[in-house]
């Protein structure tokens, strides 16, 4: 799964807005929305960004794997 869907999965999962889950995390709403249409890329400071936010799905966020032991 792509990196951009397991974000999407992430604002649907906290009943967020992306303009809630952008000023929750620190990243400017407009570059949440050039990486939703596909004009930009994740960076790392952004996927530290929204681990710093949710640790509980900094693993499952940046490599895909999945930690019962955290609730996931």
């Amino acid at each position: 799964m792509e990196i951009e869907n397991r974000i999407k999965l992430i604002i649907e999962s906290e009943g967020m807005t992306r303009e809630q889950f952008a000023n929750k995390v620190g990243v400017p709403y407009t570059r949440i929305t050039s990486i939703f249409s596909g004009r930009a890329k994740v960076r790392h400071e952004e996927i530290e960004a929204i681990g710093n936010a949710y640790p509980e799905y900094m693993i499952w966020l940046a490599y895909e794997k999945e930690m019962p032991e955290a609730g996931q």
